[in-house]
């Protein structure tokens, strides 16, 4: 029986340490939690431990797919980041790592050209100037801007410290000799035949100008923003024109055979003081002229008693009125353009010397002079040079001053209106002669451009 209570004492000791120990956690809800080696919050799936409350080194989210990292983690944004040694901000493409939060020393832009030098990355802009001609000086006005990363673009340059004067030379720069020239009138233009030699592109240099396109560096109203003024033989705005040039579309003007000049339809007006005409017999001549001179027209009754023949033959004995002879239509002289439309083989008009151009008085003859010239280069002469308004001189033989009417149709012509200084082409397509072709001709000629 002693035995007994004894292990009824063992019973009732039991109970009570059961009973002691059930009320130590009473209230205790345990829970897994999970291996958190880079404490991120969030740990290793597989790696759990039960507990009421967490336990060091574990964490209560599971997921964590790299428990080395503390950067990656379930739920993070993942990035890309860039080891940014010179702390501008922008990192080496090259050292980069990828996670949801950039370890020290890492940032979020890379394209860094040079991580040693924190004035070098992609957000330094650096202006280029425009140098066409790679002498190294660029044009001040013409830029763009680029950043310091990118490549430095073709025919620009970042070099500040001086402007190039002429873009198109690179001999022509601040470093380079440069020939100035002489502006003695004053108008922004220099002499082409005065200058001196500089270092380039100098601005303060008095009395010179860096420019060689004055026709007249003694006169401040002659250069090329001048403005031509008419008659007055002077080329005024330097485009080695004295005058003015119709380039306009042509017309065609024309005179039926026995037509009445003196009305306006069988007059061809030019200007105030041009209107070229014929009578039923005789030359060409300037309407206008006689009118102005005399108040009347030219009289012209035969080669005997006519004042167009007396001017275009040089014919004292014919003329009616008291006037200077000058080869025929008065106030205006007549010239052989170079492209000329009436081709030949004729070594005359292959060598003739005195082709003009537009806007220069060279070359320009009376018109008995043209069409003695046209003449004899229509019977294989050569011209060696014009006597005076009525003659002109061939090589090897005489002086002559024939006229065949008829060879000027075809030839394109150059007319040069002297008072008013204004230049354009005539080319004749009809010339009736004698006293049955009643004065009749036409002609295509140039007009003004405006």
């Amino acid at each position: 029986m002693k035995t007994s209570k004894f292990i009824n004492k063992l019973i009732i000791f039991g109970l009570v340490a059961f009973s002691m120990s059930c009320s130590k956690d009473d209230g205790c809800e345990q829970q897994t939690f999970y291996l958190d080696n880079d404490q991120d919050g969030f740990g290793q799936t597989t790696k759990t431990k039960l507990a009421c409350e967490k336990p060091a080194g574990y964490a209560p989210e599971s997921g964590d797919t790299d428990d080395s990292d503390p950067n990656n983690y379930p739920g993070c944004q993942e990035t890309t980041f860039y080891f940014d040694k010179d702390g501008d901000n922008y990192g080496n493409p090259d050292a980069k790592e990828v996670g949801c939060v950039p370890s020290e020393g890492f940032v979020a832009l890379g394209g860094d050209c040079d991580d040693d030098d924190d004035q070098k990355h992609p957000g330094v802009m650096v202006t280029y100037y425009k140098d066409m001609d790679g002498d190294n000086f660029g044009l001040e006005n013409e830029t763009i801007q680029i950043s310091v990363c990118d490549p430095e673009p073709e025919n620009y340059t970042k070099n500040d410290v001086a402007f190039d004067c002429d873009d198109n030379n690179e001999g022509v720069n601040p470093d380079a000799n440069f020939r100035y020239y002489e502006d003695a009138d004053g108008d922004g233009y220099g002499n082409p035949v005065r200058s001196i030699i500089e270092l380039g592109c100098k601005t303060d240099l008095e009395g010179y100008v860096v420019n060689a396109d004055d026709c007249d560096d003694a006169d401040p109203n002659i250069n090329p923003e001048a403005v031509e003024i008419a008659g007055d033989g002077i080329d005024n705005n330097c485009d080695d024109i004295s005058g003015f040039v119709w380039d306009g579309p042509d017309m065609v003007f024309s005179k039926a055979a026995n037509a009445d000049w003196t009305i306006k339809e069988n007059r061809d007006r030019l200007t105030d003081n041009v209107s070229f005409t014929r009578q039923n017999t005789g030359p060409m001549y300037n309407y206008q002229w006689w009118l102005t001179e005399f108040n009347t027209d030219a009289d012209h009754v035969d080669s005997n008693d006519s004042d167009l023949h007396a001017d275009f033959w040089d014919d004292e004995a014919a003329t009616k009125k008291d006037f200077k002879f000058s080869g025929g239509t008065k106030g205006v002289r007549w010239a052989l353009l170079p492209d000329r439309d009436n081709p030949s083989n004729n070594i005359g008009w292959e060598t003739y010397p005195f082709y003009a151009t537009l806007g220069k008085p060279e070359g320009f003859y009376s018109f008995h002079n043209i069409v003695s010239i046209i003449t004899a280069l229509g019977d294989g002469f050569e011209i060696d040079g014009v006597a005076d308004d009525f003659n002109i001189l061939l090589k090897g033989h005489p002086g002559t001053d024939d006229v065949e009417f008829e060879e000027i149709i075809g030839v394109k012509l150059g007319v040069w209106l002297v008072e008013e200084d204004i230049y354009l082409t005539l080319t004749f397509t009809e010339w009736a002669s004698g006293q049955q072709g009643g004065g009749a001709f036409s002609y295509t000629r140039s007009t003004p451009n405006n």
